[in-house]
């Protein structure tokens, strides 16, 4: 098992199996004693099995629980919040591929648990401890149906998102959710916004079609679904929804750093604050702090790989920054969301473009000159 706040990946059926499952929801639930908790999961075939052992767990300790399904982590943090639970757990090891699992867990605000309280976790699921109650005490579960709608409404009163540019651009995209949780929000988010629509592996819950994670050889497999359906632009999102990557009009994959440089721009638009600053990953994205050096905004280095005492909204509070980007095209925009959320960096990025009504690649193309 690898423990890395918030949460913990392994092998299934080596470092995670129903048993291990079963006791962090005991856990989680003897840690945070008051309130219903959250549960969703990502696309992966045990994620089913997982989830109902989880939520015994949970309900042997007195929880009620809100199971949401196949559902991104971002969806979660947004119901957490909004729903007024005591935290939500998913079940993802995030960018891992098929034969991995594992959980992410949230606190009653939807920001993931820093190094601190993750680590009283890891204490109480060590010890065995767990306060399981009375018959009459067990808790239930239930579903709610109104946490796609509540993550989408969140979206779209984000400042930096300029949805009426959106809407009279009419554009026509490609999504590929690789069969995972974004199937169950991206496509309708982006019709939503006025945006036309192709699916492909959007069948939730089917099996993965390729790696889970963003790849070249799926990037490029949607460049030529992008080029046959004459579409404005293709979107790559992986398995949780935490992270894209997007192909042009002319079906060529964007640099992960293209994207965010985009999404950076939008952000810089909607920000008037005098004094501004954005975390990068340590000794990456060279272009995106050029970027921000010519618009007069600092940057700090973002401790990606290193164990957060503090959660990461926390971290960019303390240093004054108003978002954090890493290398793999994941963006941390508490205005947004507290968590990483691919509809976050889409909307943005979509707002980017039509900005400037040209195409894509005429769009990057004319920002590099």
């Amino acid at each position: 098992m690898i423990f890395d706040a918030p949460g913990f990946r392994a092998r299934i059926g080596q470092g995670i199996n129903a048993r291990v499952v079963t006791d962090f929801g005991c856990a989680f639930g003897t840690l945070f004693k008051k309130g219903a908790v959250v549960v969703g999961r990502d696309g992966r075939d045990t994620g089913e099995h997982y989830a109902r052992s989880l939520i015994s767990g949970l309900n042997s300790v007195g929880h009620e629980v809100y199971a949401l399904g196949m559902i991104p982590s971002a969806t979660l943090a947004v119901a957490a919040r909004e729903l007024g639970c005591a935290g939500a757990i998913s079940i993802t090891p995030g960018a891992y591929d098929a034969p991995w699992s594992g959980m992410k867990f949230f606190d009653k605000t939807g920001q993931a648990l820093d190094g601190a309280t993750f680590g009283k976790l890891l204490t109480v699921y060590r010890s065995g401890k767990f306060k399981h109650v009375a018959h009459s005490r067990i808790g239930k579960f239930k579903m709610d149906y109104s946490c796609i709608g509540r993550h989408i409404q969140r979206i779209t009163e984000i400042r930096a998102i300029n949805l009426m540019d959106i809407n009279r651009a009419q554009l026509h995209v490609v999504v590929d959710c690789a069969n995972a949780s974004g199937a169950a929000i991206v496509p309708e988010f982006l019709r939503c916004i006025g945006v036309r629509v192709t699916e492909i592996n959007c069948n939730l819950g089917a099996e993965f079609p390729h790696s889970p994670n963003i790849s070249s050889s799926s990037a490029s497999a949607l460049g030529k679904r992008v080029r046959k359906e004459k579409a404005d632009l293709g979107v790559l999102v992986d398995a949780d929804a935490s992270h894209i990557a997007l192909v042009d009009n002319k079906g060529k994959a964007l640099s992960i750093e293209n994207t965010q440089i985009m999404c950076l721009r939008q952000i810089v638009k909607s920000d008037s604050k005098a004094a501004k600053a954005i975390m990068v990953e340590k000794g990456k994205l060279s272009s995106l702090r050029k970027l921000a050096q010519s618009l007069d905004i600092k940057t700090r280095d973002w401790p990606e790989s290193a164990k957060l005492k503090k959660s990461p909204v926390g971290i960019l509070k303390k240093n004054s920054s108003i978002a954090a980007f890493n290398s793999q095209g994941g963006l941390l925009y508490p205005n947004g969301n507290v968590t990483r959320d691919a509809l976050v960096n889409i909307s943005l990025a979509l707002s980017d473009l039509t900005s400037s009504r040209l195409p894509l690649d005429e769009h990057i193309a004319n920002h590099k000159n």
